[in-house]
């Protein structure tokens, strides 16, 4: 199993996949299940190589560590998850 941040670097640049098919569902310790987040909306930092930011319904921007990955799914389907 290729580490997180390598696995989201092929999603953004292997021209065999297409991002949109990519939803990135993350740990918060508020809520009771995993949160998805599809992969176009992650904002992700060229020089941040433990966070992503994602903004909520408000408009908020938080930071989440790439630790709090749980699951990868394409389609629907697994395509990494964490053990």
């Amino acid at each position: 199993m290729l580490p997180i941040w390598q696995t989201l670097s092929k999603i953004r640049w292997d021209n065999r996949l297409n991002p949109a098919d990519f939803t990135i569902h993350y740990l918060d310790r508020k809520k009771p299940d995993l949160v998805p987040v599809p992969f176009e909306e992650m904002i992700l930092y060229p020089d941040d190589h433990f966070a992503f930011g994602v903004k909520d319904d408000d408009g908020r921007l938080s930071m989440i560590p790439y630790h709090r990955i749980r699951k990868i799914t394409q389609n629907e389907e697994t395509f990494w998850e964490r053990p």
